[in-house]
């Protein structure tokens, strides 16, 4: 099984604010990988992904993990995510300081 990297980049996190990452409409199994190196004492952070069950809906919340540093094992991985339509992932940092993220959304083929 081949892995590819679809879309990447870094995401500076404002505290409360839903950011965005990436959203991918090809039919593929995806998975969102994110750096959380840079995370300190005091911070959290919330990783999602929306998937739409049909062509007409609206993406929901498939995904979701909340972590609180220190962590020792900074890059965090989702499950696998097969989406036919469209699948969105998204970031949030609740407290702390707004930290950079590096990521990425790679598909398995």
């Amino acid at each position: 099984m081949a892995v590819t990297t679809v879309a990447s980049g870094t995401q500076t996190a404002t505290i409360g604010v839903l950011h965005t990452i990436a959203t991918e409409t090809s039919a593929n199994v995806y998975c969102f990988y994110v750096d959380m190196h840079n995370m300190a004492l005091g911070d959290v952070t919330e990783l999602f992904a929306y998937v739409q069950t049909l062509s007409s809906g609206t993406p929901r919340i498939v995904y979701n993990a909340v972590y609180a540093q220190p962590q020792q094992e900074p890059i965090k991985i989702s499950i696998p995510l097969p989406s036919d339509y469209e699948i969105r992932f998204r970031l949030r940092q609740q407290e702390g300081t707004g930290r950079n993220y590096d990521w990425a959304v790679k598909t398995l083929q």
